[in-house]
């Protein structure tokens, strides 16, 4: 599964709870409405447990104005944090066994910091039949390539397409 999704365009910073369907829970996520049951991890200790879940992070917040955020959106529980105050970036550290993220602010006072882990004391494993399936985009999981093969472009184009066009 996808443990971390960056994405840009909305000119403000967002992060989202580690969130994850469920057959019982969560069946589906519905824009405009909210389940509890959709929430792995609430991320108030800065640490997700990897490979339960997805967190995603909006960082639009470098470049034009910055949009203002409604902290009463009905999806607004979706979120750990939110600003649309702060100029800055979102600087990443990958390891094999772990992600670290801090946002970098340039103009402004909101910080934010949180990490995935993987290991036992990440928390309990969920297992998902979703994450077998084709992703939100339609695009199937790569296989594994065969002798440290390329992947297609194609699964590098949209998130270029995102930061050079900002689209």
């Amino acid at each position: 599964g996808v443990d971390l999704v960056v994405t840009g365009h909305e000119h403000n910073y967002q992060r989202t709870k580690q969130l994850a369907l469920d057959a019982v829970t969560c069946p589906s996520m519905t824009p405009g409405t909210y389940v509890a049951g959709c929430i792995v991890d609430d991320g108030t200790d800065g640490v997700y447990p990897k490979g339960t879940g997805s967190t995603n992070v909006v960082v639009g917040n470098f470049g034009q104005s910055l949009y203002r955020v409604d902290p009463n959106d009905s999806e607004a529980p979706y979120f750990s944090r939110i600003d649309g105050t702060t100029w800055g970036y979102l600087e990443l550290s990958v390891a094999a066994d772990r992600i670290d993220a801090r946002f970098v602010n340039t103009t402004g006072a909101f910080t934010d910091a949180f990490s995935i882990v993987a290991g036992s004391l990440s928390g309990p494993k969920r297992y998902n039949r979703v994450k077998l399936d084709a992703y939100e985009c339609g695009i199937e999981p790569t296989p594994q390539p065969i002798g440290g093969g390329r992947f297609p472009v194609k699964y590098y184009l949209t998130p270029l397409l995102f930061i050079v066009f900002d689209i």
